[in-house]
């Protein structure tokens, strides 16, 4: 009897696994909708969707509802340098077909801004011919994202999944072709993580093999007593780089500095943040690197850098608050920017610079450097590494002094020299178009950051909705202030 009930058991699943087959095999293959954008031309059977001119009016759909935890892959397969901003991905419940012939210019925000549409922009590091990006939307209504084989973590939320869905794409900005990756393509690309493509993600500085490949989530693990100078993980050293030691006493937070104070780990969870003071100044001219060598959950953003007046020698041991928020009730300078790094990976590099005019760019591995915030150079200034979002762990790589990694306004007036072309062609003055809309100019600078890359209406609406963040650096707007021109 029993041998009867297992074999009857076994019958019934096998039934189910082929019925699930089936059903998954008859679902019509994923296309672009023939409701689109004006500037949207579609191609090779509905697979490629690409935008012929502008770098607007590139909204297009799926042609079918997309289930539950169905993954939709598409791959970038056109980038122009003339433009700024990339794909948008998200989805809608309402029908495209009720849709034709009236489509904004945006998904962001002329779609998003109304009812049954959930869209997000994509990172500029993502418009890269060849990258393959893949979403879904789970029963939960959480949009996950992945990237070349790699999950990155939960994109955007609260979509209702109690209705049809259909994907939503943007193909906007710098990207101006798309192209459906299909189930049997994804199989040669394997959207499952794997060494190979994390270590290729995670840019020059990964060495596959290294230390960095076995981090644990355990952040206290880190900052123990390996002070090895030399690491297989780390390459050739750089020798214009000096040691920074972070300081033992200057911290806050649950923080764990190691021995040869060059790595800081975050000993509590990842919602509770903390941060360490270097033990040296930063001058104007200068450069700091770090590497991350450990990050929890799959987070959007995280790490705060920063930098401050107050000379961490003078300090008493615990009287810096645990909480870096409160940094700018002291009497010192504490200008600070969280969540400097969007979907942050163990093993990569970043390099902080510092002006002598004052401003403080960051660069990602090789990448271009972008600007954090402006300081006053004429200060004696610290840096602040604040432990937040995913990273649990990081190394101060070392301090150089000198001419940094130049800022793209930098190297545009170092190219052209100052007799070469007139100022207002230059990189050096304030956007000209707003960030979010494309045809007002940009006449609100965002406090404290400030930072002037939107108008003042999409500014004040920008600050009242979402999540408040500068789309430059992501520092919170606190005000929003009116600029005028003569």
């Amino acid at each position: 009897m029993g041998s009867s009930t297992s074999s009857l058991s076994l019958g019934v699943r096998a039934s189910s696994a082929h019925s699930a087959a089936t059903a998954t095999n008859n679902v019509s293959a994923l296309l672009f909708h023939p409701v689109h954008g004006d500037n949207i031309r579609l191609s090779e059977g509905g697979q490629r969707a690409c935008r012929v001119r502008s770098y607007c009016h590139g909204i297009v759909f799926s042609s079918r509802p997309v289930a539950v935890n169905e993954q939709v892959a598409v791959e970038v397969v056109q980038v122009s340098d003339q433009w700024s901003g990339v794909v948008r991905l998200g989805f809608t419940s309402v029908d495209p077909r009720t849709l034709a012939g009236c489509l904004p210019k945006y998904a962001c925000p002329d779609l998003t801004s109304k009812p049954d549409f959930w869209a997000k922009a994509m990172s500029e590091r993502f418009a890269e011919p060849g990258c393959v990006l893949f979403f879904y939307v789970t029963a939960s209504g959480d949009v996950r994202l992945g990237m070349n084989g790699v999950e990155r973590g939960v994109f955007l939320s609260g979509v209702d999944t109690s209705r049809p869905l259909w994907a939503l794409f943007d193909v906007y900005g710098n990207a101006t072709a798309l192209q459906l990756v299909h189930e049997r393509r994804r199989s040669s690309v394997s959207l499952e993580p794997s060494a190979d493509a994390v270590g290729a993600e995670r840019g020059p500085d990964f060495e596959p093999g290294g230390q960095e490949t076995e981090v644990a989530p355990d952040h206290s693990q880190h900052a123990g007593d390996r002070c090895d100078d030399a690491r297989p993980d780390e390459g050739p050293p750089d020798a214009t780089l000096q040691p920074l030691l972070l300081h033992r006493l200057a911290r806050g937070g649950g923080v764990s500095v190691s021995s040869c104070l060059t790595e800081a780990s975050r000993l509590g969870p990842d919602s509770q943040p903390a941060y360490v003071l270097g033990a040296s100044p930063l001058v104007p001219g200068g450069r700091l690197a770090v590497r991350l060598l450990a990050v929890g959950e799959p987070r959007a953003a995280g790490l705060t850098f920063g930098l401050t007046s107050c000379d961490p020698d003078t300090l008493l041991a615990d009287e810096l608050p645990a909480n870096p928020d409160l940094l700018a009730n002291r009497a010192e300078y504490w200008p600070l920017v969280a969540d400097v790094v969007s979907w942050p990976m163990a093993g990569e590099r970043l390099t902080f610079g510092l002006a002598a005019g004052g401003v403080v760019h960051v660069q990602r591995g090789t990448g271009r450097p972008r600007t954090l915030m402006h300081v006053d150079a004429s200060l004696t200034l610290w840096p602040v590494l604040g432990l937040t979002g995913g990273v649990g762990a990081l190394r101060a790589l070392g301090l150089a002094a000198g001419t940094p990694t130049s800022s793209p306004q930098e190297q545009a007036a170092a190219a052209g020299g100052a007799d070469d072309a007139p100022a207002a062609a230059t990189p050096q003055e304030p956007q000209s178009d707003c960030s979010v809309c494309l045809d007002r100019a940009s006449d609100a600078a965002l406090y404290a950051c400030g930072h002037v890359c939107m108008c003042y209406a999409c500014a004040v609406q920008w600050r009242a909705r979402g999540t408040g963040l500068c789309p430059v650096c992501c520092a919170p707007i606190r005000d929003v202030i009116r600029l005028y021109r003569s």
